[in-house]
């Protein structure tokens, strides 16, 4: 792609994104969400290799790993992309494969939560914080 046109496809995403993430400033805080849930979650569009969201809400499914406060949690996000590696979980969620990606973990504030998707099981849950904490600490 030239580079100019590569600046203005950038420019005009980065204002719809901008758009977008000047609403979740303004959003009431009442959101009731728990832990081990995962949640379709306005992302954004970031730099580099950092995971974004896509569509017209720059939205991802994000696992809330830790509950940190009633507005801030530790979340991590996945893809639908099946992947192998140290840095991949697989799980199933609604009966399709997909990958917890836990190099991608970070803090979110609660008002980018949109919609529940679905609370994983224990099982499941025990199987990622097992790799996590393994990629993390070893």
């Amino acid at each position: 792609m030239e580079p100019r046109s590569y600046m203005t496809e950038l420019i005009r995403i980065l204002a719809q994104w901008f758009l977008i993430k000047s609403g979740l400033h303004l959003k009431s805080r009442s959101i009731f969400y728990k832990q081990n849930e995962i949640w379709w979650c306005s992302v954004g569009f970031n730099i580099g290799q950092e995971t974004y969201g896509k569509g017209q809400n720059f939205t991802r499914p994000i696992l809330v790993f830790k509950k940190i406060s009633s507005n801030l949690f530790f979340g991590i996000p996945l893809t639908s992309r099946v992947k192998d590696g140290s840095w991949y979980v697989k799980i199933t969620v609604r009966g399709a494969t997909n990958c917890v990606m836990l190099h991608q973990a970070r803090v979110f504030d609660a008002r980018r939560l949109r919609s529940r998707l679905i609370s994983l099981d224990r099982e499941q849950i025990e199987k990622i914080k097992k790799s996590f904490f393994e990629f993390y600490l070893r």
